[in-house]
């Protein structure tokens, strides 16, 4: 059998996908689902799952995990809660015995994989609408309100315990080592100045908090929001941190500036207008 890393990108998802059809089957109880690839990304390749007249997303991990341990545990509650209160995200699907995440093995593909399930979120990325659109500024201030929203709930609502790798209390998270100081090259001082330049505006943010920390988003970008007829949700939060609304906020904007500068301002508004003490 061909090595999983010497194979083609449309070969890496073949073998994926029957991994994904061995999950379905064994911890799923969909043995019939009809499995499509939707994406491909640096940490998770994500699954189209139909049953009957019903459709789920799957994501299958890296072999590279960069998650914390029990981060599935709280997207899921967190998800679970905001789903309850109207927000479009979407809801994580329990496996058979009730796990909301599940690690599954198979010949061929390199290390134990983590799985987890979703109700399907109609729509298309944000980014997409972005692309010549003359509402542009419409739609980032109304994705800047989301965020903000999406703050006001995590601050009322108790999440349970939240894995300490989570806590947003520091610049470079490998789990817990920080490799970077160690790079060596020609320019390797630049990354240890900037690290802790960075780490004592956090140390200070933690020292005096502008409010009780929450769960943040943690990715909160044009790629992770999909509009259908008019509407945001919000989807992809694996990468949910607890800290400072700031913080989740200058996540976006840092993205923006590299590639949309432009529609930087319209978010702060957007964001502003419901949480003026945030931005």
């Amino acid at each position: 059998m061909q090595d999983f890393d010497d194979l083609s990108k449309r070969g890496k998802a073949l073998r994926l996908r029957s991994l994904a059809i061995d999950v379905l089957s064994q911890d799923y109880g969909h043995g019939d689902a009809d499995v499509s690839l939707l994406s491909m990304h640096s940490f998770n390749t994500m699954f189209r799952i139909r049953v009957d007249d019903r459709k789920f997303v799957l994501r299958v991990g890296d072999a590279c995990r960069i998650h914390a341990v029990g981060v599935e545990d709280v997207e899921a509650r967190w998800l679970a809660s905001l789903c309850d209160v109207g927000f479009g995200s979407p809801r994580n699907i329990p496996t058979s015995d009730g796990r909301h995440w599940t690690t599954i093995a198979r010949s061929g593909v390199p290390e134990p994989r983590s799985c987890s399930m979703f109700t399907w979120v109609k729509g298309r990325p944000l980014a997409s609408h972005l692309a010549g659109s003359s509402s542009n500024h419409e739609l980032m201030m109304a994705a800047g309100a989301l965020l903000a929203q999406l703050h006001g709930q995590a601050a009322g609502h108790d999440h349970g315990t939240t894995p300490p790798e989570v806590i947003a209390d520091r610049v470079v998270y490998f789990h817990e080592e920080n490799r970077v100081v160690d790079y060596q090259s020609r320019h390797g001082d630049l990354f240890a100045e900037a690290i802790d330049r960075v780490q004592r505006f956090l140390d200070d943010l933690w020292r005096s908090p502008p409010h009780r920390p929450h769960l943040l988003h943690g990715d909160f970008g044009v790629h992770n929001v999909l509009v259908h007829r008019g509407r945001l949700n919000p989807i992809d939060f694996q990468d949910l941190q607890f800290g400072f609304a700031v913080q989740d906020v200058a996540l976006t904007i840092a993205d923006l500036q590299r590639s949309r500068p432009e529609l930087v301002e319209p978010f702060r508004v957007g964001y502003s207008q419901l949480d003026p003490g945030q931005t």
